[in-house]
This record gives C-alpha cells, structure tokens and sequence, in this order.
C-alpha cells in the first residue's frame, strides 16, 4: 500500500519532536502528507481561561511546525483538539485515514527509556494503521538496519511490508523467527514431530528471508528477549514486528512478546497489524439488519439498503483481495442513507454511522 498519509501525535516533548522529524524524513522519501495532531483537555480540571490559553498556545506551536515542514517541501497541516489523547486520536484518525501513526516513545533518562508511554500503548492497542514508535536521536534519516521479527503471521508480513516504507533503500534488513515451541507441546509431539515442525520454520524463513532480501537469523528461547538481544547485537535502529501472531507459531502478540520487546529496546518499533474486516463489520452489519426491519421503511427503501449492506459484507467478506475504491462507493451511499433517515429513524441512522466510521477507520 502506497504511504499517502502520515499522522503524528505530538505533545511538544523532546520524545515528540523527534517523533515529528522522523516522520518527516519518512514523508519526503514517500511523497506523504503528514498531519500533526495535539490533544488538549478535558475540560473542568483548569479553568476555562486557562482551557482556552492552553488550545491557543497549542495551536500556536502547531503552527510553528507544520512551517518549518511545508518549507522542507512536505504537505502538512495540524490540528489542536481538546479531549483526551485516544478521543482526539480517533476523530482524526477517521478523517486522515493514514497509513502510518507515529509517536515518541517518551523518557529521557535510561531507566524512563525502557518504559513505553501509555499514551503509547494505547495506540498500539487501538490503531489500524501501523504504529511506529520512535527512540533514538533527532534526524530526518530512513532507517539503516532493520530487524524484522516473523512468526509467520499476516500481522508479522503486514510489518514487513511497511518497513521498507520507512527504512533506507540501502538499508540492511534482517528477518528473524525464535522457535519457541510450548513445553506442552514438546511432551505431546515427540521428538521426530519437533525436528519437523523445525524443519518447516527453517524453510520457510529462508524463503520469506529470500523474498525481502533479508539476512536470515533463527533462534530459540523466550521470543521478545531474543529478538531484544539480536536488535542490539546487529545494532539495529528500527524493530519490525505484527500486532498479533496466529496459530502454534504466533508468539507475537500485544500482551506478550510484542510489548515486552516495545518496553525493553533501545531501537524505534514498527508495529502492524493485517486489518480484519470481518469481525467489526459483522458485528455493526448485525445491528443495521435488525434496525432495518424495525424501521417502518418503504419496500423499496428497505430492499435498497438491504442490497447495500449485502454488497459491503461482500467485500468485507473478500478482505484479503479488497476491492477499494468499490467499497468506498458503497461506504458512501451507506453514509448518504443514513443522513437521509436521520430524522424519522433516529436508532437506524446511528447503526448505519457506525458502520461507516468502522469501514472508513481501515484505512478506506
């Protein structure tokens, strides 16, 4: 996927504003717009003079930015909005839809280093973009040595594919995947099952390590303590790794591997995600169908959204080989139908709007 739009959250730290001139580094290279957003808020802890000063400083400084990237040649624009960090976030994410969010990491001192942000972590958690999070020194460099962490998941190739967005055409890029096979398993098996099971890990790194002109490393052991370890041992200043792992072989997860390695590496990470369009869709497809019915609609009111709504779940249902630009149409006429409805069928139109915001956050 082309990188087209880059959203960076700031909070005018020293961590931020070198989150802020790695992204732009990034977008030069890619052509991107980039988009600063600053969360401001809530209302009631200060005073609304205070409230009000602190927006119009916010916006002030964002100002500040966004001319020093538009004199580098980068299209940007900012914006200050008060509420929490994952309220802001989530409004602009849905209207910028990006293919990349950057944040900084936080912490100056070593210790401070190795904690990640919660604000962070959130978005990890949250996003459907990719996230990078962003250590190091201030620059405007592509990355020059990439690990990439495969448990040969979706997630895990999701990331593969992003990190040659952000890296260097000349960077170096290594591609790891650490056995780490259950005790369960191992007594469960027998030996023979995990020379096989090895032996298939085996040749399907070499074959994804040919594919991305990686240099191919395998290990064993706890998976975020090696792939920590092999980042510094190969001085690598950017991680790679999927959101979530699949089946026996997926260690790569957010609450496990995926964070530890966030929270104890000096290097920036890249964290990625396959989007999975089935289960959210569904889910909100669901309570539309049932709004639909009770909503005393015209015949031929109700059989037009009912054809609409096959049609997105449709095209949910084929992910994997997503026709764009038909499901933004339908998006569309999803979104026009519901502002129409709005007045006689309150409950109906609410359904509908979260349907759309959902297909519009996976990056439509």
């Amino acid at each position: 996927m082309p990188l087209e739009q880059i959203l960076v959250l700031v909070d005018f730290s020293e961590s931020s504003d070198v989150a802020v001139q790695r992204a732009a580094g990034i977008a030069q290279a890619n052509g991107a717009a980039v988009h600063l957003l600053h969360a401001y808020g809530p209302r009631g802890v200060v005073s609304e003079a205070a409230f009000a000063e602190h927006g119009q400083i916010a916006n002030a400084r964002l100002a500040d930015s966004v001319e020093a990237l538009t004199a580098g040649g980068i299209v940007a624009s900012a914006i200050a909005h008060p509420g929490s960090p994952m309220d802001a976030f989530d409004a602009v994410e849905d209207a910028t839809a990006p293919q990349l969010v950057v944040v900084g990491a936080r912490g100056t001192s070593r210790l401070r280093t190795m904690l990640l942000g919660s604000v962070a972590q959130a978005v990890i958690d949250h996003a459907f973009a990719p996230v990078l999070v962003v250590r190091g020194a201030s620059t405007k460099r592509l990355y020059q040595r990439a690990l990439l962490a495969s448990d040969f998941s979706g997630d895990a190739a999701a990331a593969a594919s992003v990190v040659r967005t952000v890296a260097d055409s000349n960077a170096t890029i290594h591609l790891a995947h650490i056995d780490a096979i259950p005790y369960e398993a191992v007594a469960s098996l027998g030996s023979s099952a995990i020379d096989q099971l090895r032996a298939d890990s085996q040749r399907q790194l070499d074959a994804e390590a040919a594919s991305l002109d990686a240099v191919a490393h395998r290990g064993s052991g706890d998976p975020a303590r090696e792939i920590v370890k092999l980042g510094r041992e190969l001085e690598c200043d950017l991680i790679g790794m999927g959101y979530r792992g699949e089946g026996a072989r997926g260690w790569l997860d957010s609450g496990s591997a995926t964070n530890a390695v966030l929270r104890h590496t000096d290097s920036s990470v890249l964290v990625a995600r396959r989007v999975q369009l089935h289960e959210p869709v569904d889910e909100h497809l669901d309570a539309v169908r049932e709004e639909t019915y009770q909503a005393q609609l015209g015949d031929n009111e109700q059989i037009s959204l009912i054809e609409t709504l096959r049609e997105v779940k449709r095209l949910a249902d084929a992910s994997r080989e997503l026709e764009r630009e038909l499901l933004h149409e339908a998006t569309e006429e999803l979104g026009a139908v519901a502002s129409q409805i709005e007045r006689e069928h309150p409950s109906l139109a609410a359904s509908l709007s979260l349907l759309v915001r959902t297909l519009s956050r996976m990056g439509i």
